[in-house]
């Protein structure tokens, strides 16, 4: 064992030290050491609300495992509603998070995209193609086809949404939704129920991650957990995800009859 995990050292120090090189030279392109100081953490923004002049907001999409959203943007007083633009948003833990995030993005580009000023903290782009962050908050705006114009209406109502998110003060609880696991009788497969608390905000998407290779499908009665064929005990994440991004993930185990 020993010797394997040598091997698997000696295989993956090469690899290592050239994401460290191309880390390197991706913060020394972009200047990252004299990036400016972020703004205080957000509570969080719904992708719904922002309101451009002449666009319309489609469906917003959203991932509560990642506490991120997709929505697309079409033209008013149209027909047929096509996205002509997109939207990519993800609200962070923190704003180191969200500048590796940047960061990554930037590093999925070739060239060597130009800052912008006037939208968060940071952004770089071009103008069909936006990447930045608001403090906590990254984000990736693009147009869906070449000649679609971003900075009319689209970017200008991003960066008034950015600005008018509340901060979240230090020390300060972030209200979180939340949940009541009610499980049925541990069986294969077992049913349970959520039982949110009213009191709480809204979950606007929910998610779930099992052990195990388990898993779970939605009923009109609730939920039921699918295990697979072995494990005694299956543990579940559940996240929930408010419109403006807040996620809270809680857990609870199924211990099954032997």
């Amino acid at each position: 064992m020993r010797f394997l995990a040598l091997l698997l050292a000696l295989s993956l120090t090469p690899v290592l030290a050239q994401d460290a090189a191309r880390q390197a030279s991706l913060a020394e392109r972009y200047g990252v050491p004299g990036w400016p100081a972020s703004a205080p953490s957000r509570v969080g923004l719904d992708p719904a609300s922002i309101q451009a002049e002449g666009w319309q907001v489609l469906e917003v999409q959203r991932d509560a495992r990642r506490a991120e959203a997709r929505v697309g943007f079409a033209r008013q007083g149209v027909a047929v509603q096509v996205a002509l633009a997109s939207l990519r948003l993800r609200r962070h833990p923190g704003a180191a998070e969200a500048r590796r995030a940047l960061l990554g993005a930037l590093g999925a580009v070739q060239a060597t995209l130009a800052p912008r000023k006037d939208l968060g903290d940071l952004a770089y782009g071009t103008r069909g193609y936006v990447v930045g962050t608001y403090s906590n908050l990254e984000f990736c705006l693009r147009a869906a086809k070449p000649g679609v114009d971003l900075e009319q209406a689209l970017l200008p109502a991003l960066a008034a949404a950015l600005r008018a998110t509340a901060p979240l003060e230090a020390g300060a609880p972030l209200a979180l939704p939340a949940a009541e696991v009610e499980v049925g009788q541990p069986a294969r497969p077992t049913p349970f129920r959520l039982a949110f608390a009213p009191e709480a905000p809204e979950a606007a998407a929910i998610a779930f991650a099992c052990s195990g290779d388990a898993s779970v499908l939605r009923t009109a009665e609730g939920y039921t957990l699918y295990p697979a064929p072995g494990p005694s005990e299956v543990e579940v994440r559940v996240f929930l995800c408010t419109a403006d991004l807040r996620q809270r993930i809680q857990r609870f185990t199924v211990v099954f009859p032997q």
